[in-house]
């Protein structure tokens, strides 16, 4: 049975891998891997899981990209940028009163006004449930 040829992006991907490695010496990131190839990251990972299929790169440990017949490389340097709020600033639907209101980032679901009330700052409640949020 005869194999298919590897996708277009695939090849940019393995070409990306080949020359990271061969000018750092290390393994590359996925980040660094679609900064190199130009490929939307969702694609890196499919694009290194058939050439892994095929034989041409090995992952001999988690996070780790090397080229079969090549030395190992080192791993690759992971820096922690810490938590990065997704800012999707619009208007969104208040969890507790329901009006709309500006909201800054996309875990901000109540409002100003209701955070400030005082059903909000209490969080003595008799029912136990989370306090100013409305029902169903």
């Amino acid at each position: 049975m005869k194999t298919k040829p590897l996708t277009k992006t695939a090849v940019r991907v393995y070409e990306a891998v080949r020359a990271f490695i061969a000018d750092t010496g290390r393994s590359p990131t996925y980040e660094e891997i679609y900064e190199g190839s130009g490929v939307d990251p969702n694609t890196v990972t499919s694009a290194l899981s058939q050439l892994e299929k095929r034989g041409k790169i090995v992952r001999p440990v988690k996070g780790l990209i090397a080229i079969p017949g090549q030395p190992i490389p080192n791993p690759p340097i992971r820096v922690k940028l810490g938590y990065q709020r997704r800012t999707e600033k619009r208007k969104r639907e208040c969890l507790t009163c329901g009006g709309d209101f500006d909201s800054e980032w996309n875990g901000n679901r109540v409002c100003k006004p209701c955070k400030t009330s005082s059903t909000w700052v209490s969080s003595q409640s008799n029912d136990y449930s989370t306090p100013g949020l409305r029902s169903a």
